[in-house]
C-alpha cells in the first residue's frame, strides 16, 4: 500500500498482494501520479496573523492549522463533540497559538478565525456557540437576548472574546490579559485592498498587554 500527500493530491494505491514487483508498480504509478499534481496556495486567511514588530507575543507555527471540519476543529481545541461554530465545506478557518517571549509561562493563547459564505450564517454561529458554549449568557427560552459582535468575558481559564463582522468571526480563549490597549494583528503581510487586508480591518479583535 501507498500513501502520499504532494502538493493539492493525497494518494492511496491498494494492491492485493504485496511482492517486490507489485511494490515497484505501485511507486511507479505514485510517481506518475504525483508529477499531475499542483502546487497550492496558501490561503489568503493565514496572511492575517502575525504580531506587532515589537510585540512579545509569537506565533506557534507548530500549532497553527488551516480546516473546515468541526472535527478537525475539536483535535485542535475541543469545544464540544457538536458542531457549534457551523463549519464545513463552505466555510474557511485558521486555527493558531500565541506564546508571550522571554518568559517562563508555557502557557499559550488560543485563537480561531472563520470565514463564512454570508453574513447570516456568520451570526448564527456566533449566536450558537454563545447559547452552547457560554450558557450563562442566554436569556429566557435558551436564547441569546443579545448577540454583542465584540466583546470579551472573564472565565476560569483566562479571557475569553470575540469579533463578528459581515461574514467573518474571531473568536479568542484562555487569554491571560485583554485590554484595547494595542492590536495583535499586522497588516504589513496583507496587500492593500486584498481580502486578507479588509478581513484584518474587520477583526481587530485581540489585544494584548506586554
Amino acid at each position: 500500500m501507498l500513501r502520499a500527500r504532494v502538493d493539492n493530491l493525497v494518494l492511496r494505491i491498494l494492491a492485493p498482494r504485496e511482492t517486490e514487483e507489485i511494490k515497484k508498480i505501485i511507486l511507479k504509478q505514485g510517481k506518475i501520479i504525483a508529477a499531475q499534481s499542483t502546487r497550492l496556495a496558501f490561503p489568503d486567511i493565514l496572511k492575517v496573523i502575525g504580531p506587532q514588530p515589537n510585540s512579545r507575543w509569537q506565533i506557534k507555527k507548530d500549532r497553527t492549522s488551516y480546516f473546515h471540519s468541526h472535527l478537525i476543529s475539536n483535535s485542535l481545541y475541543y469545544l464540544s463533540h457538536e458542531n457549534l461554530l457551523y463549519l464545513g465545506p463552505e466555510c474557511e478557518a485558521l486555527y493558531t497559538e500565541w506564546t508571550k517571549a522571554r518568559t517562563e509561562s508555557k502557557r499559550s493563547t488560543k485563537m480561531i478565525i472563520i470565514k463564512y459564505s454570508d453574513d447570516r450564517m456568520a451570526s448564527r454561529a456566533l449566536i450558537n456557540f454563545i447559547h452552547s458554549y457560554l450558557p450563562e449568557k442566554s436569556g429566557p427560552g435558551r436564547e441569546p437576548q443579545v448577540v454583542e459582535p465584540e466583546i470579551a468575558l472573564k472565565l476560569e481559564d483566562g479571557w475569553t472574546g470575540w469579533k463578528l463582522s459581515k461574514n467573518f468571526l474571531a473568536l479568542i480563549f484562555e487569554a491571560p490579559v485583554l485590554s484595547m490597549a494595542r492590536p495583535f494583528f499586522m497588516t504589513s503581510t496583507a496587500a492593500p485592498g486584498s481580502e486578507a487586508a479588509i478581513l484584518l480591518d474587520r477583526i481587530a479583535l485581540t489585544f494584548f498587554q506586554g
